[in-house]
């Protein structure tokens, strides 16, 4: 169900953590699908691959909005944190 209040702009549509192999390195890592206003090909070609496309917002997530997504995000970093200090300078090159 799509919903544009102002405060579900504020939070990321999905947030959780999961292991994943990184270089090698079994690693936590967290995953956030942050809420936009979709991916081009859903529009374009009506796509269901991740089913995230119900939870577009129509009207649009303003850079305010999107920035108040990422400190949501950041919030749920306990636990990757090392991983993000020890390879802050790769992620950094890519």
């Amino acid at each position: 169900m799509r919903s544009d209040s102002p405060k579900d702009k504020e939070r990321p549509e999905a947030i959780w953590k999961e292991e994943d192999v990184v270089d090698g390195e079994k690693v936590r890592a967290l995953v956030v699908i942050f809420r936009t206003i979709g991916c081009w090909w859903s529009k374009k070609q009506g796509c269901l691959m991740c089913g995230y496309n119900q939870a577009a917002s129509d009207s649009g997530i303003g850079q305010e909005q999107l920035l108040r997504q990422l400190e949501v995000a950041r919030s749920k970093l306990q636990g990757t944190r090392d991983y993000v200090q020890r390879n802050r300078d790769i992620a950094c090159k890519h």
